[in-house]
């Protein structure tokens, strides 16, 4: 066996462990080897201060020492691993929670979104409903230029002529020779908001207006006629829409905005539609000419009855006046329950659309109205309706809704009974109207 290099030489006995010294004698380059007991027993001991330093003055490790070292390196290592591992993991934590509010609101926006595309198509689907329905509306609505030339009055207010005719109905003659005029009733909005309905009764005495006789019923074809005081209807009856507007304007020193014709048939067919109307009459009645067979007290009435009920005349004990009343009762129910039905018509309720549409469709057949009239002025109509319908109580002064009889009882050898008006009376009484 070779012998080892004179620099090699044992640094510690007891610890096993060597060290490179040139300047170490070679007597002592023979290492010893000790007890494993007596070993133990010097790691147990704490070295002296002179035998952990080398000869050239470095510092002596023990095993003992190195292996604890080793284990404290590893323990360090293992415990920086788990705390950057938990760090890591509470960050991703971090960031997941941030992330969930974030996949939350991306899921809600979502479905926002989903949601408005499907009220957009219903809406779409409803308002080319509503559209067409607009549409077939429109195309239902007769109107006539029947309008005067009178210059505006000045009050500010909306003026409404409105007469139930005959000449409306399917059964009727085309032209207007001859049609009857039941209904003649002014409804007035005021500047100041205030809605009335005014009745003037078939029968009162007026001044029809010079006019050419177009369909020649009095004369020849285009001549001027003079018919000097006639019944009111007269007026409708041989110059039809345009003698009436400019002979009610004469007598009551207002113009009219707004004309509306409603034939008869248009009373039967709303109230069928609306189910019937509710209406009250305090005598029993059997008359021949409207054929109203009615019982005291009130009744849910069908359209005939509906009808029979607002032309009945020769049974009231009075008359004219006694059905101008009844007139208006009848106008207000079918207000009353047309409004109803349109407030349910609304996108709450779309399945009653199309009843509202039938019923629009069954009473414009029998409707016409002057050229200036469109759905605004329509519903303003029914709206003015209703108000001035409501303001009408049980305990209101009939004398307020006809226009001012000086005499309901006058006979003419001619005309027969007539009404006879205070001329000044009445103008002041629609002033009064137009203006409150």
């Amino acid at each position: 066996m070779e012998k080892p290099p004179p620099s090699f030489q044992p640094r510690n006995s007891h610890t096993g462990l060597f060290d490179y010294n040139s300047s170490s004698s070679a007597a002592s380059s023979k290492p010893r080897r000790t007890s494993n007991r007596s070993a133990r027993s010097v790691s147990n001991t704490a070295p002296s201060s002179a035998s952990r330093v080398s000869d050239n003055g470095h510092p002596i490790v023990t095993q003992s020492q190195r292996i604890r070292m080793i284990s404290r390196n590893r323990e360090a290592s293992t415990n920086n691993a788990r705390n950057t591992t938990q760090a890591g993991g509470s960050s991703e934590i971090a960031q997941n929670k941030t992330k969930k509010p974030r996949k939350v609101g991306k899921l809600i926006r979502i479905i926002i979104i989903a949601l408005l595309l499907i009220l957009l198509a219903i809406a779409g689907s409803v308002g080319l409903y509503l559209f067409n329905t607009y549409n077939s509306v429109l195309g239902e609505i007769q109107r006539s230029d029947v309008l005067s030339n009178r210059a505006d009055d000045g009050t500010g207010a909306d003026v409404y002529l409105i007469v139930g005719s005959d000449a409306r109905s399917p059964e009727a003659q085309t032209d207007v020779q001859g049609a009857r005029s039941d209904t003649i009733m002014l409804l007035i909005h005021s500047a100041k908001g205030t809605d009335s309905l005014v009745s003037i009764p078939r029968d009162t005495m007026i001044k029809i207006p010079e006019f050419a006789d177009e369909q020649g019923i009095l004369g020849k074809k285009g001549e001027y006629v003079d018919m000097g005081f006639q019944k009111v209807n007269s007026a409708f009856s041989y110059g039809g829409p345009k003698l009436l507007i400019r002979t009610i304007e004469e007598q009551i020193d207002l113009k009219i905005d707004h004309y509306v014709e409603v034939g008869f048939d248009t009373i039967r067919s709303i109230t069928n539609a609306l189910g019937g109307i509710y209406l009250c009459y305090d005598h029993d009645v059997d008359d021949w000419d409207s054929d109203m067979v009615w019982t005291k007290g009130c009744a849910w009435v069908d359209g005939e009855n509906a009808l029979a009920f607002a032309r009945m005349r020769y049974s009231d004990p009075l008359g004219d006046i006694g059905r101008a009343a009844r007139q208006h009762q009848v106008v207000e129910q079918l207000a009353r329950n047309a409004q109803g039905e349109l407030q349910k018509g609304t996108l709450l309720n779309l399945f009653n659309i199309p009843k509202l549409a039938w019923i629009a469709d069954n009473a414009l057949k029998y409707i016409m109205f002057d050229k200036t009239m469109d759905l605004e002025h329509i519903h303003n109509l029914v709206t003015y309706f209703q108000n001035a319908a409501s303001a009408q109580t049980d305990d209101a002064d009939p004398k307020d809704s006809v226009l001012p009889i000086k005499n309901s009882e006058y006979y003419d050898k001619v005309l027969g009974n007539v009404i006879i008006v205070d001329d000044d009376e009445v103008q002041a009484f629609f002033h009064n109207k137009a203006t409150k």
